[in-house]
């Protein structure tokens, strides 16, 4: 079941990230990926489960933190079946938001 254990995957990732650009920036990019990987499939595996409302605040905070992400230097590392949903939390949440209700 779905805890807030799962998001010490994102503490971590948060954590790793700080130290790469602190120690390692010319890993900077790959680490940035991680966060944004972890943050997509929290949202995602929320979703399938049907408990974003339940970790509505948590859900938010991966939501806000993929619009903070850029992206551009690192698109070639997502896969391409992730794309469509990233872009889509980035620039249009609201609609994100529809097509998980309506899926």
């Amino acid at each position: 079941p779905f805890s807030q254990r799962w998001f010490d995957e994102y503490y971590f990732a948060e954590k790793i990230y700080s130290v790469i650009c602190s120690h390692k920036p010319e890993f900077e990019a790959e680490a940035r990926y991680q966060v944004l990987s972890v943050c997509y499939f929290l949202i995602r595996y929320m979703d399938q489960l049907k408990v974003s409302q339940q970790f509505s605040r948590e859900y938010r905070v991966m939501c806000k933190r993929i619009r903070q992400i850029k992206i551009c230097d690192i698109w070639n590392m997502v896969a391409h079946q992730r794309r469509l949903g990233i872009i889509i939390i980035k620039y249009f949440p609201p609609l994100y938001h529809l097509m998980k209700h309506v899926a």
